[in-house]
């Protein structure tokens, strides 16, 4: 007989799914039927605040960074992302944990009624809903809630926020947002509300310029961290950085913070993140500088330059660092070129990669493999993904010597067997890829296993 949690998950896939769709199907988005849903379950949206981020990378980060500073500051603090590494249940969080399999299926079963009047609903739609309920269940003080895809029909866009963000936004899902930065940057800005604060990431001029036009139509009042601070990282190594903000002009507090997250672009995140935190605080949020360090300091966004140590698997000493990392875009891509540089110079890289066969997969090849380093490509267990040989063959394109594996765990353990003691292997491309690498790498070391779905079904044709 089937398990409840395994049952809830096939109702979940069970609807339309644009994350699993095939390549080449075009999704549809509309606000209309989620607010009927909302309506439904009584506006649920509408008990707690949000902090509503959108933008192409460094969302999630970014998002983490606040929700907890936020806990740090003494609040009760919902956090909704995707996609999910291992668990649909990592969406959902309240305070850093996890909704559990009993409440998705309670809620899944006392809602059956209302998604038999909603046949279309999709599976985002669905767990945004949930999402928003379960918040409002567990009495949050406010929920950090990260966009979807695009901003202004993202079914995320009808809550009521109290300060939103932009990350940086670069060309990925262009066939849904559209063929410019530019108009990809209008669709982002979509979740700006009039009177309500925003704050934006260094952008090109070109995204910058779209979303300064769209504050000003909607009477969104605008902050651009890089015309409030100047930043640098005085200290960087592989177990994290310390950055120092100080306020151009002289006026406003300085920072230095201490961050496990690493990489320029992380430091432009946090800027992002402690903006929106002073925005709070002018609102009259506690908010203070300590919150604020205590929570960037404890943040954790897995699958970010995230880095393991072999030796206690291989038995070498030294042993060639793992290092795993979702850049699954060119704007990712050259973010972790940057990051790989800048803590490991010089070093030799192994690259392990997979991909969803609906980005650009060349592009993001073509900025990872500027050296010619080898690859081991793999296939996650995804309805998009990419198959080995392809990334292989494309891989090989570039003049590199590229080799099709059958599983994660082969990969890292031939990586780890070939590899010399001073060589970083890099296990990078779609989130589905850095997640079974994950899941590999803790059972070969006979670690603590993360609570795991098995992988979505193959899609149903969308209605």
């Amino acid at each position: 007989m089937i398990d409840r949690w395994q049952a809830a998950l096939d109702r979940l896939y069970g609807l339309a799914n644009w994350e699993t769709r095939p390549p080449g199907t075009q999704p549809s988005f509309e606000l209309d039927r989620m607010r009927r849903i909302l309506d439904a379950l009584g506006r649920p949206e509408q008990r707690w605040p949000a902090l509503h981020v959108a933008g192409t990378n460094g969302k999630g980060s970014t998002c983490a960074m606040l929700a907890s500073a936020l806990r740090e500051s003494g609040y009760r603090v919902g956090l909704y992302s995707s996609p999910h590494l291992h668990s649909l249940r990592e969406r959902i969080q309240v305070d850093g944990r996890p909704i559990s399999e009993a409440a998705v299926c309670d809620w899944l079963d006392a809602q059956a009624g209302l998604f038999a009047r909603e046949p279309a609903t999709t599976t985002f739609e669905a767990l945004t809903a949930l999402a928003f309920d379960h918040f409002a269940r567990e009495a949050v003080d406010i929920a950090v809630v990260e966009v979807g895809l695009g901003g202004r029909l993202d079914s995320t866009n009808l809550v009521e926020p109290a300060v939103c963000a932009i990350t940086p936004i670069g060309m990925d899902h262009a066939e849904v947002l559209g063929p410019t930065l530019s108009v990809i940057a209008r669709d982002k800005a979509g979740i700006l509300k009039p009177g309500v604060p925003a704050v934006i990431a260094p952008q090109t001029p070109e995204a910058v310029d779209a979303i300064r036009a769209e504050a000003r139509r909607v009477g969104s009042p605008l902050t651009e961290v890089e015309q409030v601070w100047r930043w640098n990282i005085p200290e960087l190594g592989p177990e994290g950085q310390v950055l120092e903000l100080e306020p151009r002009g002289g006026d406003g507090t300085r920072y230095r913070l201490t961050m496990s997250l690493v990489g320029a672009y992380q430091a432009a995140n946090a800027a992002v993140a402690v903006a929106v935190l002073e925005q709070l605080g002018r609102l009259g949020w506690r908010i203070d500088a300590d919150g604020i360090g205590r929570g960037l300091a404890a943040a954790r966004w897995p699958a970010r330059f995230e880095r393991f140590e072999t030796a206690g698997v291989t038995g070498r000493s030294p042993s060639p660092l793992l290092l795993v990392d979702a850049a699954h875009n060119p704007p990712a891509a050259e973010a972790l070129i940057e990051a790989l540089d800048s803590c490991f110079p010089g070093r030799p890289r192994l690259w392990i990669l997979g991909f969803s066969s609906d980005k650009d997969v060349a592009a993001v090849l073509a900025t990872l493999l500027r050296r010619p380093e080898p690859v081991l490509a793999i296939r996650a267990r995804h309805p998009r993904a990419m198959t080995a040989e392809s990334v292989a063959a494309l891989a090989t394109g570039h003049g590199i010597l590229a080799t099709a594996m059958p599983s994660a765990a082969a990969a890292i353990e031939r990586a780890l067997t070939e590899a010399e003691p001073e060589t970083i292997v890099v296990a990078a491309g779609s989130i589905f890829a850095a997640a079974e690498l994950r899941l590999a790498w803790a059972r070969m070391g006979g670690f603590p296993e993360p609570p795991s779905d098995p992988p979505p079904p193959n899609p149903r044709p969308a209605a």
